[in-house]
């Protein structure tokens, strides 16, 4: 049976050879993120028209069989983390083909970053209401998907104590995790910033994208 995974491999292998595959995986994760970022928005201000208006300029580089795969993509995507927790854009990326030496950009072998949750994580997790992970330079959210699996082979609901705190300088790097971490339920901020400088970008509101969970904690009161 072939995976909700490779089924998105192999639709962007298959995609109008106008268009390169890194470009058809940038702009497909940054339409998912765009629409997850501005659904549900009750207080439509300038934020949320520039995110619609980037989604429309998107939308008018391709068909409309091409947006409609897009969106078939998106809905094997969520498919994809029923089947399990882990990095399935970064890995995406990775084999269809959008990497190349020239854009000298990878992301963190999954099985690695496991490796590093493992050792990061607090032996008696059951101590803890609520675990923060921060991470200033997220990629594609391999780190933080990685604790969230850890969490929940020891037994927890990562949904409920994980809180997440993200920034890359890299905008797709943004949208992956956004993405990743919005269905995963994961409550998170992701910023767009560089980390190694001391400045202000989380008052920038077009850079700071917020999870539907961390948007329902805000909304209730669970958190600022």
């Amino acid at each position: 049976m072939v995976s909700a995974k490779q089924k998105i491999i192999d639709t962007i292998g298959r995609f109008n050879h106008k268009y390169s595959r890194y470009a058809v995986f940038f702009d497909w994760v940054k339409c998912s993120a765009l629409v997850i970022a501005n659904n549900g928005i009750c207080e439509q201000d300038a934020v949320w028209e520039r995110r619609e208006e980037e989604y429309r300029q998107i939308k008018q580089k391709y068909s409309e069989n091409e947006i409609k795969t897009f969106s078939h993509m998106f809905g094997m995507l969520c498919e994809a983390y029923e089947e399990n927790i882990e990095d399935v854009l970064g890995d995406v990326y990775m084999k269809s083909g959008c990497y190349s030496k020239e854009l000298g950009q990878f992301f963190t072998p999954f099985h690695l970053a496991i490796l590093n949750a493992e050792a990061g994580m607090p032996a008696n997790i059951e101590n803890y209401k609520e675990i923060t992970v921060s991470e200033p330079s997220s990629g594609g959210g391999a780190n933080i998907i990685a604790a969230a699996k850890v969490i929940s082979d020891r037994g927890f609901d990562f949904r409920e104590i994980m809180k997440v705190d993200a920034k890359d300088l890299d905008w797709l790097s943004v949208y992956m995790t956004y993405v990743q971490l919005s269905l995963l339920g994961i409550s998170a901020k992701v910023i767009q910033g560089n980390s190694l400088e001391d400045n202000d970008e989380w008052n920038e509101k077009e850079r700071v994208f917020y999870t539907p969970k961390r948007r329902w904690e805000m909304h209730n009161g669970r958190i600022s």
